[in-house]
């Protein structure tokens, strides 16, 4: 069988890896080698870009991650939700190194790898710019970076300069050849898979929110529109039109989630609630069962702003997006309630990756380079706008680039 890299670490290695999900599928494809395969380090977060970048380039992703005690990839299904689980549980700083490689090599579906050491960047000429990184994860100089051999060796790095496998090829090692006949090509995606929520009285989903709707608008609609059948037609017309985007992508479940904790915030912990940020306010089903507080008909918001069909299609869904706005202080307290009443094993927390933008970006390259001092950058970068402010330009030019 033909070589192929296995042991990449892709930029979710914050401030380790350089490679890009979608440049290691690419290079992969254009060499023709039949798969390629990552292993972040303490991290699974690239994953499911990294497995639907090879899906699309025609070859099999093989998914692993390092840990300090061992390096393992996933056999298949099985052997991702291990991997999922140890991620979860590596790091306790309650279990010794002992018992986190004992817990590692209890995992049957996951293979310990023991070969060669990781890639960091996909290009060659990647090997400038990974060094700036390098820089910046170890608070230093391109100059001065020689002198940190020590904090490089302890980063795993000590040979990230001389790695030129992907355009030099590579030995196709007995393990390598085993861990790509033993890793299945399996799928890691699935669509939204929601904890049961219990409607009373034997109702089903869709006939719990639909009776909560109709109490919403006799409460908060019927005394504004009264007798006006244009308003009323307008509300009807709007709400079934939104029922039916939620019937078709099986959203019940997740509205009543949503407002069972709306309900507990106001409610049981006796806290305001943000009355409806960003594009959740455009939902009229939302203002009826009482998830935001602004009626997008009377305020002419639209709800394909915040969910359409065009969401639901080809078997994949994507969940709405919802802002609840909690006091800060009290946040634990929502997320401690939703374990009892949902489960434990049905609440995870999500993780925002950032980065340098605009100005930061700029000042960070010219300290690494020793290029000026900090009163020079500071007149470098104050012409630069920042992205936020120029966001709909950018918006604009990207549409005209395609």
């Amino acid at each position: 069988m033909n070589w192929f890299p296995l042991n990449n670490f892709t930029h979710y290695s914050l401030l380790r890896g350089f490679s890009k999900p979608h440049e290691l599928a690419k290079v992969c494809a254009e060499n023709e080698y039949p798969a390629c395969g990552i292993a972040d380090y303490k991290t699974i977060s690239g994953a499911v870009s990294f497995h639907s970048a090879c899906k699309n380039a025609g070859i099999k992703p093989i998914i692993g991650c390092t840990f300090d005690q061992a390096k393992v990839f996933a056999k298949n299904k099985e052997g991702w939700y291990e991997l999922i689980n140890l991620v979860s549980l590596i790091d306790d700083e309650n279990l010794e190194d002992k018992d986190k490689l004992k817990l590692i090599k209890s995992k049957k579906n996951l293979i310990i790898f023991e070969g060669e050491k990781p890639s960091y960047y996909v290009k060659k000429e990647h090997s400038d710019l990974h060094k700036i990184l390098l820089c910046s994860a170890l608070k230093t100089t391109l100059p001065k970076l020689k002198t940190k051999t020590k904090q490089i060796d302890e980063l795993g790095m000590s040979d990230c300069f001389k790695d030129d496998r992907y355009i030099s090829g590579g030995t196709v090692t007995k393990q390598l050849e085993e861990i790509y006949n033993q890793c299945e090509d399996y799928d890691i995606l699935n669509p939204p898979m929601l904890p049961k929520f219990v409607c009373p009285k034997g109702l089903s989903q869709e006939e719990y929110l639909t009776k909560m709707a109709r109490s919403g608008y006799t409460k908060l609609v019927h005394p504004k529109v009264g007798k006006d059948k244009d308003k009323k037609q307008e509300y009807g017309d709007r709400f079934r039109k939104e029922l039916q985007v939620i019937k078709d992508a099986d959203l019940f479940g997740y509205f009543l989630i949503v407002q069972d904790i709306i309900n507990h915030i106001e409610k049981g912990m006796g806290c305001l609630a943000g009355p409806g940020r960003g594009s959740a306010a455009g939902c009229l089903i939302s203002y009826l069962i009482g998830i935001t507080k602004i009626d997008p008909v009377e305020h002419d918001l639209l709800f394909e702003r915040f969910y359409n069909a065009g969401r639901n299609t080809g078997g994949h869904v994507s969940l709405p997006d919802i802002d609840m706005d909690v006091p800060g202080k009290r946040r634990d307290d929502v997320i401690d309630y939703l374990k009892d009443t949902y489960g434990y094993e049905h609440v995870s927390q999500m993780i925002t990756f950032g980065r340098l933008q605009g100005r930061s970006a700029i000042k960070e390259v010219l300290r690494i380079n020793d290029a000026c001092s900090f009163s020079e950058m500071n007149a470098i970068t104050k012409s630069v706008p920042n992205e936020a402010d120029i966001s709909d330009q950018l918006a604009e030019m990207d549409e005209e680039d395609r």
